[in-house]
Order: C-alpha cells, then sequence, then structure tokens
C-alpha cells in the first residue's frame, strides 16, 4: 500500500475514535457548560424584562438633572434673592412648574434643595391631593440620607446622580421603602453650592407595577399589592435559599413555572430589595436528554474495531515519524549530515533521497553563514568604534567654534552684520553637534559601549526636573507643558537616572519640534499586575504619525515622513536612540497616534533596572586606530573628559580652549543663570567647573551652592584676577583658584587630582 493510502486509512479511522470519545466523556461535561452558559444568557435576556423599571429609573435621573440644570430660585439667584416678597413670588411660579413638569411621577414624594450649610433652601412634599407643594423655609424632612452620602454629593461633578440606599418605614403593617436620587448644582465656582434630593416611594412603584412581586430581604412583599399575602418564603419554597446567593436568580417549579429575581436595590443596612416576575421555560433539559443518547447510539459499535485496524497502522507511522523527526534534529542542531534509508513505499524512498540531499546542502551553507556573520559581526565592530572615535574628535574643534561665535555674536565688539553672521555660524555648529552627540550614542549604543549606573530615586521629582528644564523652551513657543501623576504615594524606583532622563528629554523635545498649538502632557501610571510595572506617556497636540509610518520611525535614520526632515530637521537616529536606551533599562516603547491629532509615546519600565555587563576589549581595525591616533607625547590625553567653563571673558575663553584642545578636553560654556543651570544639570560628571569670580552674582553663586550642597564629585575652580583678592565668603564655596594669565601645568594637575581621586 502507498503511504498516502496508509494516512488516508489512518487519518478515516482515527478521525472515528475522537467522536466516540467526545461522545461518552466529553459530551457530559461540554453539555453542562452549555447548560451554564444557556442559564446566564437566558437570564440575561430575562433580565431585559425589567426595561420598563430601568426606563423608569432612567426617567428619575434625567428629572434631577433637570433640576440641578434649573434650580430652585434661592440657589439660582444667589444674593439676588433678598427681597423675600420677590423669591416668594418666583418660588410660587417654580412649585407650578415642578408640578408640571413631574406629573403623573407620582412615585416622586419629594424634592429638596439643600444647601452646603446643611439647611433645606426648598422643600416640596408630595399632598394629598396628589400636587408637589412646599414646607417652610428650614423645615427638614422627617429623615434624610446618611450625612456621608450627602457630603459625598457635594463633592461629586456635575450630571453624576447618586442612588442612595433603601430606607423602610416599618410602622406600617406593610414596609414602605423608599430612596433618594442626590446631584450637586455647581454656580459659578469650582465647588457645589448645594444639591438637589428627590425621593422615590418605592412602595408606590411597587403599587404601580403590579404584574412585578417586590418582597424584601426578609420574604415580605412591600407596599399595598398582594394585601392577603404575608410571606414570599412561605409562597415560593426554596426562595430564601436563592436569595442567599445574593445575585440575579431563577426560581423554577414543575407546577408553578419559573420567576426571575432581581436584586435592583440595596438597602440602608445592606440588604437587597428583590424583584420578580415569572418567565417561560428554557428548552435546554431536553436537547441535552435527545443529545446524548443519539451520541451513545452512533460511538459505541465502531469503538472496538478502530482500535485494533488503527494499532497497525499507527506503529508504522510511528517508526517513520521518530526518524524523520531524530534526523530533522539533527540537522538543525549540530549541522550534520544524516542518511535516510526508507526503500518502501516508493513516496517514502523519493522523500530519503531529498532529504538526503537536503542535509548535505544544509550542512555546507551553514559552514559558509558562521564564516559570513563572523565577517560582518567583526566590520560591524570596526564600523562602530570608527564612528564613535570621529565624532569625539569632531567635537573638541566644534566646541571651540561654538563658544567663538557664541561670544562673538552675544559681544559688542562687531557690527550687528557681522554678529548676525556669527549667530548663523552658532545655530549650524549646534545642528552640527547634535547630529554628532546622535552618531556618538548610536555608535556607542551598537558596541554596547554603556553602562548602568543603577540607584533609587524619587520617580516623581526626576519628572518634575524634566519639566521644569523643557518648560521655558515650551513657553518660549506658547505650548502647555504639563505633568500629571498619580494621587497615592509611589514607591522609590532603581534604574539609571541619566539615561531615563535622556529619553525623556529626546520625547519631549520631538513633541515640541512637531506642535504648535496646545502643548505636550507628561504622565505617570503605576499598574502592579503588569511585568513592567510603570508607566510614562509623552502625548502632544502635534501633527501625528501615519499608522503605516508607526514602527518605522524607530529604525536609525528614519522620520515619519521623508519630507518632515526637510521642514523640521533632525537626523531621524532621536528615537532609535530611545528604543535602545529604554531595552537597556530593561522596558519597551510604543507609539499610539492618529495622523493630524497628535501623538502618544509610552514608556513601560521596570521597578527595579538589572545591571548588564558588556566586553569590549576587542581590539580596533587598523583604520579605527589610525583615525583616532592620540596628539604629540608632549600633551597629555584627556579624550573623554569634559570641563564645564562658567565665563562670558573671551580672552580667557581663548586661553583656555588654545590649552584644553591639545588635551582632547571637551568644553562646555555657559554664561546666562539660565545656561549655567541647565549645564550644571546637564553635565553632572565634569571634571571640572571652572568659574569667573566676576560673574558670581546672587543668582549664579546660588546655583553653584546647590550643586555643592548636593553632593556632587565636581571640584569648583575660581578664575580670578591675580591683581583683585577674593572675598572669604566668596572663596569658601571654591576648592581652588587659577589665576589670570592661566597656568597649564596648575590646571594639568588639578584634572590629573581629580582623575586620581
Amino acid at each position: 500500500m502507498k503511504l498516502r493510502s496508509s494516512i488516508l486509512l489512518t487519518l478515516l479511522l482515527f478521525a472515528v475514535i475522537p467522536a466516540a470519545l467526545f461522545v461518552v466523556l466529553s459530551l457530559p461535561l461540554m453539555m453542562d457548560r452549555i447548560q451554564t452558559f444557556y442559564q446566564q444568557a437566558h437570564l440575561q435576556a430575562l433580565r431585559a424584562d425589567f426595561r420598563d423599571l430601568d426606563e423608569h429609573l432612567a426617567a428619575r435621573r434625567e428629572l434631577i438633572r433637570i433640576l440641578t440644570k434649573l434650580p430652585e430660585p434661592g440657589v439660582a439667584l444667589g444674593n439676588r434673592a433678598m427681597d423675600t416678597h420677590f423669591l416668594q413670588s418666583e418660588r410660587e411660579h417654580y412649585s407650578s412648574w415642578i408640578n408640571t413638569l413631574s406629573r403623573e411621577q407620582f412615585d416622586v414624594v419629594g424634592i429638596a434643595f439643600l444647601a452646603a450649610e446643611a439647611t433645606t433652601a426648598y422643600w416640596l412634599i408630595r399632598q394629598e391631593d396628589g400636587r408637589l407643594a412646599p414646607v417652610k423655609d428650614g423645615q427638614l424632612p422627617q429623615q434624610l440620607p446618611d450625612s456621608n452620602f450627602l457630603r459625598d454629593a457635594f463633592a461629586v461633578d456635575s450630571n453624576t446622580v447618586l442612588i442612595s440606599p433603601v430606607y423602610t418605614d416599618n410602622t406600617t403593617k406593610r414596609p414602605q421603602p423608599h430612596l433618594y436620587l442626590v446631584s450637586p448644582i455647581y454656580g459659578n465656582s469650582n465647588s457645589a453650592e448645594a444639591i438637589v434630593i428627590v425621593k422615590l416611594d418605592i412602595g408606590g412603584l411597587a403599587s404601580a407595577y403590579r404584574d412585578t412581586l417586590w418582597v424584601d430581604a426578609s420574604g415580605r412583599y412591600v407596599g399595598n399589592v398582594n394585601a392577603e399575602r404575608i410571606s414570599a418564603f412561605d409562597d415560593y419554597a426554596g426562595l430564601a435559599t436563592l436569595f442567599n446567593e445574593n445575585r440575579m436568580v431563577l426560581w423554577q417549579d414543575p407546577d408553578a413555572g419559573q420567576i426571575i429575581w432581581v436584586p435592583l436595590f440595596r438597602a440602608a443596612n445592606g440588604e437587597p430589595l428583590w424583584v420578580g416576575r415569572v418567565v417561560g421555560q428554557s428548552p435546554i433539559a431536553s436537547l441535552w436528554r435527545n443529545l446524548l443518547l443519539r451520541g451513545l447510539l452512533v460511538a459505541l459499535p465502531v469503538l472496538l474495531g478502530i482500535w485494533l485496524v488503527a494499532r497497525f497502522v499507527s506503529r508504522r507511522v510511528g517508526e517513520v515519524g521518530n526518524h524523520l523527526s531524530a534526523g530533522v534534529k539533527h540537522i538543525l542542531t549540530e549541522d550534520k549530515v544524516v542518511a535516510f534509508n526508507w526503500q518502501q513505499p516508493q513516496e517514502l524512498k523519493e522523500v530519503a533521497e531529498d532529504l538526503n540531499q537536503l542535509s548535505m546542502t544544509h550542512a555546507r551553507n551553514q559552514r559558509n553563514l558562521r564564516s559570513h556573520t563572523q565577517e560582518l559581526e567583526q566590520s560591524n565592530k570596526f564600523k562602530s568604534e570608527f564612528l564613535a572615535n570621529v565624532s569625539h574628535e569632531l567635537k573638541t574643534p566644534l566646541n571651540a567654534i561654538l563658544v567663538l561665535s557664541k561670544l562673538l555674536r552675544d559681544g559688542n565688539q562687531l557690527p550687528p552684520e557681522q554678529r548676525e553672521q556669527a549667530h548663523t555660524i552658532y545655530n549650524a555648529g549646534r545642528d552640527l553637534n547634535v547630529l554628532i552627540e546622535n552618531i556618538l550614542e548610536l555608535s556607542m549604543l551598537e558596541r554596547m559601549d554603556q553602562e548602568l549606573h543603577l540607584q533609587q530615586l524619587d520617580i516623581v521629582q526626576l519628572l518634575h526636573d524634566v519639566i521644569a528644564l523643557l518648560r521655558p523652551l515650551y513657553a518660549e513657543k506658547g505650548l502647555s507643558l504639563r505633568l500629571q501623576k498619580p494621587a497615592s504615594a509611589l514607591p522609590l524606583v532603581t534604574t539609571d537616572a541619566d539615561k531615563l532622563k535622556q529619553i525623556l528629554r529626546n520625547l519631549l523635545a520631538n513633541a515640541l519640534k512637531f506642535t504648535h498649538e496646545g502643548g505636550a502632557t507628561l504622565s505617570l501610571e503605576l499598574d502592579v499586575t503588569q511585568t513592567l510595572p510603570l508607566r510614562i506617556r509623552v502625548s502632544d497636540t502635534g501633527m501625528g504619525i501615519a499608522p503605516d509610518q508607526q514602527q518605522r520611525i524607530f529604525d536609525a535614520f528614519t522620520q515619519a515622513d521623508g519630507s518632515i526632515r526637510r521642514h523640521f530637521g533632525g537626523t531621524g537616529l532621536g528615537l532609535n536612540i530611545n528604543r535602545r536606551l529604554i531595552e537597556l533599562l530593561g522596558g519597551q516603547i510604543q507609539v499610539v497616534s492618529t495622523l493630524g491629532a497628535g501623538a502618544t509615546f509610552i514608556l513601560h519600565l521596570p521597578l527595579q533596572s538589572q545591571a548588564q555587563l558588556t566586553d569590549i576589549s576587542e581590539p580596533m581595525s587598523p583604520v579605527v586606530a589610525r583615525a583616532v591616533a592620540t596628539s604629540s607625547d608632549h600633551n597629555p590625553d584627556f579624550s573623554g573628559r569634559r570641563i564645564l567653563i562658567i565665563d562670558n571673558d573671551l580672552d580667557h575663553l581663548l586661553q583656555l580652549s588654545r590649552i584644553l584642545s591639545k588635551w582632547r578636553v571637551e568644553i562646555v560654556v555657559a554664561s546666562e543663570p539660565d545656561e549655567i543651570r541647565e549645564a550644571l544639570q546637564d553635565n553632572p560628571d565634569c571634571l571640572l567647573t571652572l568659574v569667573n569670580t566676576k560673574l558670581c552674582g546672587a543668582s549664579n553663586c546660588d546655583s553653584i551652592g546647590v550643586i555643592r550642597q548636593s553632593g556632587m564629585k565636581c571640584t569648583l575652580v575660581a578664575l580670578r584676577d591675580s591683581t583683585l583678592a577674593m572675598d572669604s565668603s566668596l572663596s569658601a564655596l571654591f576648592d581652588a583658584d587659577l589665576q589670570v594669565p592661566f597656568d597649564a601645568d596648575k590646571l594639568q594637575s588639578l584634572i590629573q587630582q581629580q582623575l586620581d581621586a
């Protein structure tokens, strides 16, 4: 027999066995489940029979919402209601309007307007003639909702309707329950000025719906219906047990039919008020009996024959399958050449020959692929190291260009036209510096030359710091920048603060770039049920991102649209760097956006990031080594080190730039108060901070004092004229001083001391 015939027979025979097993074993369980699901669906369908009651309550909710929009004159007029005669006249018109509005709503037996001072400004009570008539000012009704419930009503938003528990008057023969609908009234202030209370008589409601049974938790009928009957527990056997389930239930009796009971209201003592209606029988029982009988009659006769035939066929197919599985496993995991020696049937022999050929080809391709992969990895490593080192080499002369162009732009030595040219040079240099920083960051990430500096921190304070840093830029563009955080306290988070700040700055900078109206929101959420419980959202009201671009934007050198780079600038590296950094922190990033309606970037972070060890000990390629060759032996090499200079003196900066550029030191310059604070926050790893004492006004030196008190390991060096003495209080802020003209040896010694510390 051919293989296909064997397989066909096997599938045919074994298709019957699951069916038989299903009938014998699974069908009862399945029918029980079907019955359970059907019962629930049936109950839900039956619950729809109460839609008239639901609509009735909805109408009462709409009534109270209307009353909050059009409150009684004493509340609506406020101070203008001082004229008692005028107020009385207006209230008479209002009472007439209320009676017109609530015509035939006889279950509404009282309406009250309660001021914030816990006194009634106005109170209407249903009279014997059916009208709602006012009572005297300040006269409270005999019963009001709980004081805590009323206090909650003053605190909710407008249009919110609170439903009180059911209160029962047990002084009558039958329980006469009632409840209250309460909603706040807002005027021009941000807090509720009063509340409106509508009292509903549930006993009257029960009388109106006479085809409905109303029963309290103890089994007593409610209202004046069924006057000759006392207890539902006596009338319907087993109903007390069903009520203990405290959910929608179906009472059934073969002779009396079935009744659905719904706990429609909740009493003040926590017990429910039950409502019942007679419904039809379910057909599921007869379906279950017929289906079970037919299934057993079909399955039993064939079970024995199927087992005998299938046993032989399955043994043969199992041998072939085991051989095939083991051979393929060896091919894939061990790259070995495996021989398949199947001879019968003919199709199986042809498959064996094809598998033998595939095994040899796969082994050869794997060897070639492994060799090629090693070459690509080596090439990529050389490329990343070359980019990192060349980018670093470019930053030293570029910093000098930025410093000098800024001084020329801000100084008064040049005519306006040349200052404008210096401004153009400065802006172009800044753009080039951002590009170099992105390429340097990307190359470091590709080499995994990143270490996590983990610390416990207050995540809310970190977000405040980021907001404070970028809010001036948003304000300059006329945009808002807000922070939303949970009301409850958050645990400390263990992560790399600098990298997280970098991610948030990049995202908020993107939002600033692409938003022209509205602004951005930085929000924080915590969901401890998730693997990554911390969520930080950066939302903007900008141009948005098309759906087909939302995954591509995280690739390197990619923006949502090629035209965006022309209009807005940028390299397309920022989001790629963000994705790599967030993965380094053990988190994830996603984007949710609609084109033209803004974008939301969501960071999913753990509460504790794990440090990752990296190995960067492999040698650079000769090409990269030549590109990053060190300077002459006469100058020290402080590559990768950074010094902050707080000065606006062009001569000082030129002297320091000539000295430090030879030593490959990166220079950061600031002179204005805002620039100084930003520079101190963005460069906590500076070896030295050189400060011209002439700039030590109150605001600048306050910033330096804050840095000193924070415990940052940064040496503060005073730059001063040798002919001028320094005040003792000012001298106490600094660790050392450097006199003009500057001594290069002393400066080198200060740097070396900081490196050795």
